[in-house]
C-alpha cells in the first residue's frame, strides 16, 4: 500500500511501525507455554557463535548449540528423561525497540536441528564430534569485500 511518498507494507500501522495482530500473539504464547510445561533446561545451553556482523542497526549472527533438556510429562520423551538437542540458528536483530528507542531486539530467528553427532556430513565424511560444535570452514574470518 503507499500513501504519498512513502511505502506501508501489508500488516504495518498508517505509521509504517509493523503491527503484530493479537491472534497472531496469542498462538506464540500458548505454543510457547506448550513446550514451557513439558521440558526444562538443565544447566545453561552451549552456544558457540560461528558468524557476527553488525552493520548499522541491524545485526546478524549464526550458531551451533547444545541444549541439554529434561522432560517434565508424557511428552516426546518420558518424564524424567534427559535429552541432548543440537541445534544450529540463525537470528536478526535490529536496535530499535518498536517506539524508536535504539535497544538491540531481536526481530527474527530461525532454528534447525543438527544430525547426530557422529553422522558423516555428505560430502565430507567428517562428524559434529569430529569438527566440533560451532565449527566454520574459514579460519580466520574472510576480509570484507569492499
Amino acid at each position: 500500500m503507499v500513501s504519498g511518498s512513502r511505502v506501508r507494507l501489508p500488516g504495518s500501522a498508517p505509521s509504517g511501525k509493523p503491527q503484530v495482530s493479537i491472534t497472531y500473539l496469542r498462538e506464540k504464547v500458548a505454543l510457547w507455554s506448550h513446550y514451557r510445561a513439558r521440558e526444562d533446561f538443565v544447566g545453561k545451553p552451549d552456544v558457540r557463535i560461528m558468524r557476527l556482523e553488525v552493520r548499522g542497526d541491524t545485526a546478524w549472527l549464526a550458531c551451533e548449540a547444545r541444549i541439554d533438556e529434561i522432560a517434565l510429562d508424557e511428552g516426546e520423551h518420558a518424564p524424567d528423561t534427559r535429552n541432548t538437542l543440537l541445534v544450529r540458528a540463525t537470528e536478526i536483530y535490529h536496535r530499535d525497540n518498536g517506539d524508536g528507542l535504539p535497544r538491540w531486539r531481536m526481530w527474527h530467528t530461525h532454528i534447525s536441528p543438527l544430525p547426530p553427532e557422529d553422522e558423516p556430513r555428505p560430502g565430507f565424511n567428517d562428524t559434529i564430534r569430529a569438527r566440533g560444535l560451532g565449527w566454520v570452514p574459514w579460519e580466520p574470518l574472510p576480509e570484507r569485500e569492499a
